[in-house]
């Protein structure tokens, strides 16, 4: 017997997520660097938030050079990065000269997302920004390492409102929340 499959997101029916698609238009474009076996991942939520937001890039590499990474998402852009390493970015946000154009977050486990970081040289030396928040998780389908760790819809979602003072994107936690209480009625270990 075939699983029901949704038409729209081509998910199980059990993680289909398109009831929680919250739309919004973010101004700074968004790149989510994505490790190669986060791809197609069940427990991802990168699919959920590039169906929510209006300006997403998605590139899956585990290492790249800095001009192969400018080929995929624009040269000469401002950019900062949602570091997933340092606690106290050496390089703060407040030391670039013009707006911020992109915001880089990259999407796997959180040691996945440290070995790109680490595999990358050039990444520490791009602005960062550390996420001003005591926003509680919603994501309770995998374990975090420790307090203060989200899902990328969460962490892109509080980064770009921190970057662009805007309050739009509380919408899409909202969903994200709805999202998880839905997941939770297929998989008891939720509750």
């Amino acid at each position: 017997m075939s699983r029901l499959v949704c038409a729209q997101c081509h998910k199980p029916i059990a993680r289909c997520y398109c009831p929680f698609i919250t739309k919004v238009d973010n101004d700074i474009e968004l790149v989510i660097w994505q490790h190669p076996k986060e791809v197609n991942h069940p427990k991802g939520s990168i699919d959920l938030l590039g169906s929510c937001l209006s300006n997403v890039k998605i590139i899956v590499h585990e290492q790249l050079t800095f001009e192969e990474f400018e080929t995929q998402c624009g040269k000469g852009l401002s950019r900062t990065l949602l570091s997933p390493v340092t606690k106290e970015p050496s390089k703060q946000l407040h030391a670039q000269s013009s707006p911020v154009e992109q915001l880089l977050i990259i999407d796997g486990s959180w040691r996945k997302a440290r070995k790109i970081y680490h595999l990358n040289p050039w990444l520490p030396d791009l602005p960062q920004i550390k996420l001003d928040t005591q926003h509680d998780s919603q994501y309770r389908i995998r374990k975090s390492e420790k307090d203060g760790q989200y899902s990328t819809l969460e962490a892109a979602c509080l980064g770009l409102a921190q970057l662009e003072n805007n309050s739009k994107y509380a919408a899409i936690h909202q969903s994200f929340a709805e999202y998880m209480n839905h997941l939770a009625k297929f998989y008891p270990h939720l509750q």
